[in-house]
């Protein structure tokens, strides 16, 4: 028998396959950003989290862009409209928007898997660098 047959077969005797029912018995599901009880999803960790929402506030304010955005297409719609006719100003939007993003999912995979407790305005520093 193929050792990778085998092997699956060993797991699902053991009932140990990662099926979704096993996997979110061991997986809390909630935000780890914010610690309010709300449940980790696109929408909530990029837009809703009270500490993305406080990034997305305090980036914004820096470029000099005073205003709320009210939802996670709203925040893309609102990139695509500033970038046109200034290859400059979509130079820097775009390096920002990537910069909240990636700051947002290395600091939720930071307390997630690796027990890490960021300050945001570390997080903050870092994506102003």
């Amino acid at each position: 028998m193929m050792p990778r047959y085998e092997f699956i077969l060993w797991m699902t005797l053991q009932n140990k396959l990662s099926t979704v029912d096993r996997v979110l018995k061991q997986v809390d599901a909630n935000c780890v950003l914010c610690n309010t009880g709300h449940m980790e999803n696109f929408d909530h960790l990029f837009y809703a989290c009270p500490y993305s929402s406080y990034v997305w506030k305090a980036m914004l304010n820096w470029l000099g862009y005073h205003r709320q955005l009210s939802s996670w297409e709203s925040k893309v719609k609102w990139m695509i409209s500033r970038v046109k006719n200034s290859r400059q100003r979509a130079g820097i939007l775009e390096f920002c928007f990537a910069a909240i993003i990636y700051n947002i999912w290395t600091e939720r995979n930071n307390k997630r898997f690796n027990d890490k407790k960021g300050s945001i305005t570390q997080g903050l520093k870092e994506i102003a660098i």
